[in-house]
This record gives C-alpha cells, structure tokens and sequence, in this order.
C-alpha cells in the first residue's frame, strides 16, 4: 500500500515591478555615481549622468561623444611618452663585444630607492585637481562656455573621483535647466512650471526639441496635447 502522491508544489514567479519615471528623477536629485557637474553662474553646481543625457539630447551625446575623442588622445600621447623614455633607458646600453663573449653593462642607471609615504600621498589627486585642459565651447554651441575633467567628491556617497565638468554661459539660470534636465531623465514636464519662457529657450539651446515643443502647447493653453 503506498500513500497517496503529494499536491504538486505551488510555484509563484514575483512580478518585476515596473520600473516608475520618479526613480530616474529621484537618482537626479540624489546623484549617486554622477559622473558629469555643471556649473552655472559661477556658483551653482548640478551633479547628472552622462548615460541619461546622452541618451536623451544629441546635444550631449555629441558634447561627450567629443570629450571621449580627446582623452583617448591624451592617453595615446601618455603612452608614447612612456615608449619615448623606455627608448632612452635602452640607449644607455652598451653592448661590449671581448672575445666572443657578449655582455651587457648599464652607464649610471641608478635604481630609485623606495618611495616614501609622503611621496606616495603626494600622488593621490585632490580635491579640485584638474586631470585634463580645459577646453572652449563657446564656438560649439550657444549657452555652452568650457569643459574640462577634475576630481571632485560625490555629494552621496562623498567619494572622490574624476567628473566632467561643463561650464554653462551666465545667461543659463539653474532652475529652468535643472528642469531640463529632469525632462530627460523622467520624459514628463509639470504642466504648473512657472518660468515657461526660459525652460524653452534653454529647450532651445540644448536642442531638446520635444520639451520646447510641450512648453508651446502649454503657452497656448493646448497642454492637452502633452497627452497624446
């Protein structure tokens, strides 16, 4: 007599919860792993995430696309310094031929006594260290002054590590990028913004054709329009 076969067991899969819009905004306002701050008026500063930029304005996927170009450069030239300078320990070589004996001697090449703390510590970037030359936006692109890469402390997780920053034109106010900027991280604009005639021409200059074309319908009273 055997017992009666077991109920199969009852598997239930979790559902992936859906990823909400207010995530990516939140991750802007709080910027963990930021990795790009622009400064504006010389005072204010707004941490972001290339990967969302880039993927949302074809201005900054060329703006970083441009940056990625020049520091593949400077690594190269690094590198053929370092092959220039290998060159030259080789050349203080001598190879002298006695009998059929082939030796090797070095001329004064000194083996460098082991660095101290201090020296070591004096090769840790700092805070504000600038790794790469600045370089001009003004001819790029309207509202765009310079960029350039410098260590800075993340204000989350307050570690520091290298960030690009962008310098914006004294006429780009922080309220109406930032709210730009939460455009292309979230897709949605908050049909009560006050400052409508900035947030486009900022729309405008970024080339986020899609929000300027939503701040006109709500200056029209077609905010309706958004919906579709």
């Amino acid at each position: 007599f055997l017992p009666p076969k077991a109920p199969p067991p009852v598997i239930k899969i979790p559902e992936c919860p859906v990823p909400s819009v207010n995530e990516a905004g939140y991750l802007l306002d709080s910027p963990l792993c930021a990795d790009v701050m622009f400064v504006l008026q010389e005072q204010d500063c707004i941490f972001a995430h290339k990967i969302y930029l880039a993927t949302s304005s074809s201005k900054f996927y060329d703006l970083f696309l441009m940056e990625c170009e020049e520091s593949s450069d400077l690594d190269e030239t690094q590198c053929n310094k370092e092959n220039t300078s290998k060159d030259v320990l080789t050349s203080h070589l001598e190879t002298n031929y006695d009998s059929d004996e082939i030796s090797l001697k070095s001329v004064d090449v000194k083996i460098p006594a082991p660095e101290s703390t201090d020296s070591l510590n004096m090769l840790k970037p700092e805070f504000g260290e600038t790794i790469s030359a600045a370089r001009s936006l003004s001819s790029w692109g309207k509202g765009f002054v310079s960029v350039h890469k410098e260590m800075q402390v993340n204000p989350v997780s307050n570690r520091m590590c290298p960030v690009t920053v962008v310098k914006m034109d004294s006429s780009v106010q922080a309220g109406p990028f930032k709210t730009v900027l939460q455009f292309l991280y979230t897709g949605q604009l908050d049909e009560n913004e006050k400052d409508l005639t900035r947030l486009a021409q900022i729309a405008e200059i970024l080339e986020v054709f899609d929000l300027r074309m939503m701040v006109e319908n709500i200056m029209n009273k077609e905010a309706f329009m958004n919906q579709e």
